[in-house]
């Protein structure tokens, strides 16, 4: 299959699973997989808008939640995952 960008993979998973769900937010929004690419490709629109640019370093506040955490180790683990694959040998 190849290596899949984080866009690639979110577009990959709207297409095949669309209206299956693929985010709740505890106490908060549901998401199909569909419903998530539309919301993410709103937040890079307005990104944009305001001048970020390609290369760009941003700033995220999140709020001191488990999910939070959870999510963000699980990130920090497969962007770790990729750059290993990537190295040469």
């Amino acid at each position: 299959m190849g290596h899949l960008t984080l866009n690639g993979l979110l577009e990959k998973s709207a297409s095949e699973f669309g209206l299956q769900q693929a985010l709740v937010v505890s106490g908060g929004p549901q998401f199909t997989h569909k419903e998530l690419q539309v919301a993410i490709d709103n937040a890079a629109a307005q990104l944009r808008r305001i001048g970020v640019k390609p290369g760009n370093l941003v700033s995220l506040a999140f709020p001191n939640t488990l999910e939070v955490c959870n999510v963000l180790w699980k990130l920090t683990l497969y962007i770790t995952h990729l750059k290993k694959d990537r190295c040469p040998k």
